[in-house]
């Protein structure tokens, strides 16, 4: 076999040809099939060797120095008759005296429950190493991270077959590669809580890479981008006036690249990805969404504005020859209270707005509880309530269940919609779920009947704070296999 292959290129893509003849070097007749594996695995298709000649177009080599290859020649039943492997080393840097500096063109990051956390900035020369150490949430056998350029999912990265003793509370230290052709690649150790390296392998990455469109294609979609936007202002959808402008720079940017000649087809789709993100926006994965979330802070704003409503009312009443000076006094207290809580939820909700642009689920779910909180507060403030009959705290109890319930079967289908999400990894977490929750239901239904109201409610208070509490952030975790450390 005669194989036409350089030793070294400076080009990454090769034209790889040969030919196979007998003893007595006439071509090898006969149906034969020749297949090359690549130095990730990869198998071409297979290639007819024809008047014992066989051809491999736009061989890639995919790595910087040494790339590793086999090449198989197979009967058409699929027996092997021969095998051969050889090396070439790409040395780009041998081309001559002219310097090109490739850089990361966006900024890198991997997803984790306290948002995004960067891998490598944007500008970065490539090739680059970046290490990170994450702590995992869960017991799950495998760990699936999302990649993200800026704010924009692009793939995960994904580590497989990690041992018991290294679940929830473990360290994570990832160690990824972003080469020269902005390919990525890595390794993981896993680490327990004493410092034990309980596995220590390569990642796996998915990127998802769509084709970029024709010139022609691309200047349609921006047209009807443009009609979409217009019939989204025109229906009464939320268009901001902040939003507006945005997608209005957007528009004109997008429209420049496409003036230009020839188009630069990579930065046209670029700027079109992004309108598509603003004119129509993905379903929100966060927990709350943006929109409940801005909804919890009206109704709280609400709440409040009734409050200091009510007061100035009650001081109204003081304007009698017989003012009631403590009942003013109390009406003023309640709406210095009232005022100081409405500049809270302002922070609030700037804070939450922030923390779901950033995809800190943690954060996000904090503040909401404040938010909560505060509604609560002043909505029962005036009405002290008095411990209900026994069959009423029972009741209460199990209705407090059933929401969580609900809340772990939304989550769940939620999980199983994500393109992302591998469901399988988090069968044995939502096993693990129910049965807590059943195990809750048992515990209140136990509750003793003759307890008076005050003490079954105690005994729901605890069962909250000792279990329910518990779930409810298990479930809010969902689909999240790490934090920041």
């Amino acid at each position: 076999m005669l194989l036409d292959a350089p030793e070294t290129s400076v080009l990454d893509l090769l034209n790889l040809a040969g030919s196979i003849t007998d003893a007595a070097g006439q071509p090898l007749s006969g149906s034969l099939l020749a297949v090359l594996t690549d130095p990730l695995g990869r198998a071409s298709e297979a290639s007819s060797v024809a008047d014992g000649r066989f051809l491999f177009a736009d061989v890639e080599l995919p790595d910087e120095g040494v790339n590793h290859f086999r090449l198989a020649l197979a009967r058409e039943d699929g027996v092997t008759v021969l095998t051969h492997e050889f090396d070439i080393a790409y040395r780009p840097e041998d081309g001559g005296s002219s310097t090109i500096r490739t850089v990361l063109p966006r900024m890198l990051s991997i997803e984790t429950v306290d948002g995004l956390v960067p891998l490598a900035d944007e500008g970065v020369a490539l090739p680059a190493r970046v290490s990170c150490t994450l702590q995992r949430e869960n017991d799950n056998p495998n760990i699936s991270l999302r990649l993200f350029q800026e704010t924009e999912p692009i793939g995960e990265i994904r580590i497989e077959g990690i041992p018991p003793e290294g679940g929830r509370g473990s360290l994570v230290d990832l160690t990824v590669e972003v080469t020269a052709k902005n390919q990525i690649r890595g390794m993981a150790a896993i680490r327990t809580r004493d410092g034990r390296i309980v596995a220590d392998q390569r990642i796996s990455v998915r990127l998802e890479m769509p084709e970029v469109p024709s010139a022609a294609d691309l200047a349609d979609e921006l047209g009807n981008l443009q009609l979409q936007w217009l019939l989204n202002e025109q229906g009464g959808v939320d268009t901001t006036n902040a939003i507006a402008e945005t997608v209005a720079t957007q528009f004109a940017a997008a429209a420049r690249v496409l003036d230009q000649q020839p188009v630069d087809r990579q930065e046209l789709h670029a700027a079109l990805r992004r309108l598509r993100l603003l004119v129509n926006p993905p379903d929100d994965d966060m927990r709350p969404t943006r929109r409940e979330y801005l909804e919890c802070v009206e109704q709280c704003r609400a709440a409040l504005r009734e409050t200091v409503e009510k007061a100035e009312a009650v001081a109204a009443e003081t304007d009698e020859p017989v003012p009631d000076e403590r009942k003013a006094a109390h009406a003023a207290e309640l709406k210095a209270r009232a005022e100081r809580y409405l500049e809270m939820v302002g922070r609030l909700e700037q804070e939450g707005l922030k923390a779901h642009g950033a995809r800190d689920r943690r954060m996000l779910a904090r503040l909401h509880d404040q938010l909560t909180d505060i509604e609560a507060t002043v909505r029962d403030r005036s009405r002290p309530l008095e411990a209900p009959p026994n069959f009423i705290g029972k009741f209460m109890g199990i209705m407090e269940i059933m929401r969580l319930r609900d809340r772990l079967n939304d989550a769940v289908r939620h999980l199983s919609q994500r393109e992302h999400v591998h469901l399988e990894d988090w069968s044995e977490t939502v096993s693990r779920l129910e049965a807590g929750r059943d195990a809750a239901m048992r515990e209140v239904e136990a509750i003793d009947d003759e307890l008076t109201g005050e003490q079954t409610m105690a005994q729901v208070r605890r069962l909250h704070s000792r279990i329910l509490n518990a779930l409810e952030r298990d479930i809010d975790l969902l689909g999240q296999d790490a934090s920041r450390v």
